[in-house]
């Protein structure tokens, strides 16, 4: 008797859209390893390796998501030890779509929505924002482009935000568990 079972994820009740080449795209990069006594740059070449099991790098779009709603994803969602993630540990920088075009192992840059359920988890909120950047393998000199372009733009593309102006919201909408907008169809309205 075959008694596997195929788990099915629900269909993403948002298109897959063409990210415009105007468009910024964020990431998160956790600063805890920013501390150095031998002075190394942030973030560094190591932020922007593939994890096992990775194929492409995650970035949010800024048509659906600001910084803040970028924390808030952050502060929503569980580490490996099913703990919320410590959100006031990571900065968020912003880069043009038309700089990510230029890389040089670049094979694509897609707009790919997470989602997995309304509602979705306790700790895996949907993300309407996330697109995905996809160099092949990330080689040094990929890897080296996207942390120099930080550095060499600092001003515009490091996204300086007082954290702790959100800090309530976030509290309040883990209070919430799984019943928040980040958890279900993105509708802010309510």
């Amino acid at each position: 008797m075959d008694e596997t079972v195929e788990i099915k994820m629900p269909a993403c009740p948002w298109p897959v859209e063409q990210i415009e080449d105007e468009s910024f795209l964020y990431r998160q990069i956790p600063v805890h390893t920013r501390v150095t006594s031998r002075g190394r740059k942030f973030p560094g070449e190591g932020h922007f390796e593939l994890r096992d099991g990775e194929e492409s790098l995650s970035f949010n779009w800024d048509k659906h998501v600001d910084v803040a709603k970028n924390y808030i994803l952050l502060g929503l969602t569980f580490n490996i030890n099913n703990q919320y993630l410590e959100y006031t540990g990571y900065k968020i920088f912003k880069y043009p779509v038309n700089f990510l075009k230029t890389l040089p192992k670049l094979v694509s840059l897609d707009h790919t929505p997470n989602y997995y359920g309304s509602p979705s988890p306790n700790g895996k909120p949907n993300n309407r924002a996330h697109s995905s950047l996809d160099c092949g393998i990330f080689d040094d000199g990929t890897r080296v482009a996207l942390s120099d372009y930080c550095i060499e733009n600092i001003e515009e593309s490091e996204c300086n935000f007082k954290i702790k102006a959100i800090k309530g919201e976030i509290e309040e909408l883990r209070a919430r568990a799984n019943e928040t907008p980040y958890h279900k169809e993105w509708d802010f309205t309510e």
